[in-house]
């Protein structure tokens, strides 16, 4: 798949980790201290050189337990453990002081005071009284709610998703999510649910809505939305099957005028790539040869790369932003928007498509497929482009390729995604642009088998 630059370093911090978790869980009767089978689940890029992590691991009980924290390979310093202040809530630690080696941390004391509602906000009981202040007609369910946590970025955000064992009363859900934050977005992404689904269902004549908060829990910094879809915030698989409800949702948001909004250029993509690059690199693991000129070569691409449009764009937009309905479809997730191409939108689509067939092994031609989706987006009032969709295109994939090369389930697919964004540089790259002159060549490309380039 690819390499590890330094295994030996990465077995040393996985048992440095198991013994670091064995320590602080020999508190916890249930859990009797007991560490197994550790596995990376996935990475993220921190600030300053760091990485947002979240680990998993076996114990004594069924299932794994997930572990979310900072790992800063820059720092020095030594740390206590602070076993006594270790809490398990459903496979959550909570409060505990760990870390070993090089600032390896188990949401730690600096991460508590950055987001110091994430505690309360997963007690039932505090959840119970804060919602029915909220909500008056809430009063009315079962007031035994089982928080999980969907998702949690260490001292930023996180996603905790609610139950109620009753049925639904009204307009009110029996479940809930709500997005904390660190700052005061959860006021301003409020506004904008309401003010960009205003302007999508009048666009749309109503096929295209927007799920809206319930209310903003200023205790909290809580953004509290109904909850639909399935039981994980990411999932891959989608229930729409057809191009033209992908392009028809994107045609009516790209319709909509934000004003605000930030700027999201071709070089911020480039920018973000690199981010997830250097992260790999850190974590022991060698970039292949392939990706580093697909780098190289897109960097060349974006001097010359022409912009149809500029227009509100999703931003982290795939098959499960949108829920099928009876009357249309739902978008969901406004927390990314930003001004830019369409392109960004429909190559993270197209990408993500692609990712699902890998899933499936199911072959897919991504030339095809971008012709497709160009097409069916055409037809639904849009106007894209064939470069800069076929740019954006193939950076999500080579993008993506990284995200997923850091997470445990999806590895083994991020080197599908590399060949395909390999087959869109020879269909659509800079050898057409006149660009070979002045750096790597679409042809190395061409030049690299499976075994050469690392993939």
């Amino acid at each position: 798949m690819y390499e590890i630059k330094d295994q030996s370093r990465v077995d040393e911090l996985t048992v440095a980790a198991q013994t670091a978790l064995g320590r602080v869980l020999a508190a916890s009767p249930s859990y009797g201290g007991r560490v197994a089978d550790m596995r990376m689940e996935r990475y993220w890029p921190g600030k300053r050189g760091g990485a947002l992590y979240e680990w998993s691991f076996n114990t004594c009980l069924e299932g794994r337990v997930k572990v979310f924290g900072v790992f800063n390979p820059k720092a020095n310093g030594s740390h206590t453990y602070g076993e006594k202040d270790a809490q398990i809530k459903r496979g959550w630690l909570t409060g505990v002081h760990a870390s070993v080696g090089e600032t390896l941390l188990l949401h730690s004391a600096d991460q508590d005071a950055r987001l110091p509602q994430l505690t309360d906000s997963t007690s039932s009981e505090k959840f119970s009284r804060i919602i029915g202040e909220h909500l008056g007609d809430a009063s009315l369910l079962d007031k035994t709610f089982s928080p999980t946590i969907l998702s949690y970025r260490p001292g930023r955000r996180a996603v905790v998703m609610y139950r109620s064992s009753a049925s639904d009363v009204g307009e009110i859900p029996r479940r809930f999510v709500g997005k904390i934050f660190r700052d005061g977005r959860g006021v301003e992404l409020l506004e904008r649910h309401r003010q960009v689904g205003k302007a999508i269902q009048d666009g749309s004549e109503g096929r295209v809505t927007v799920i809206q908060p319930l209310c903003h829990i200023p205790e909290w910094n809580m953004l509290l939305m109904p909850h639909i879809g399935g039981d994980t915030e990411h999932k891959v698989q989608s229930d729409v099957q057809s191009e033209g409800d992908w392009a028809g949702v994107l045609a009516a948001l790209h319709g909509v005028d934000v004003p605000g909004l930030p700027a999201f250029t071709e070089r911020d993509e480039l920018m973000v790539i690199d981010r997830w690059l250097d992260l790999f690199e850190r974590l022991c693991f060698k970039i292949p040869p392939i990706v580093s000129a697909m780098r190289s070569t897109l960097a060349l691409w974006s001097m010359k790369l022409a912009i149809t449009d500029i227009v509100t764009t999703h931003r982290d937009f795939y098959p499960a932003q949108i829920i099928p309905t009876d009357t249309g479809s739902v978008l969901v997730d406004l927390d990314t928007l930003a001004l830019g191409s369409p392109g960004i939108d429909l190559g993270n689509l197209a990408c993500h498509l692609l990712l699902e067939k890998a899933m499936k092994n199911e072959g897919e031609d991504p030339v095809q497929l971008l012709m497709d989706l160009r097409s069916a987006y055409l037809q639904a009032g849009g106007r894209v482009g064939v470069d800069e969709l076929a740019f954006f295109t193939i950076t999500s994939l080579l993008r993506v390729g990284v995200v997923h090369g850091l997470r445990a389930e999806t590895a083994a697919h991020a080197p599908s995604l590399w060949r395909h964004a390999t087959a869109l540089l020879q269909a659509y790259g800079p050898p057409r642009l006149g660009l070979t002159s002045d750096g790597p060549s679409i042809l190395a490309f061409s030049h690299l088998s499976n075994e050469e380039d690392g993939i």
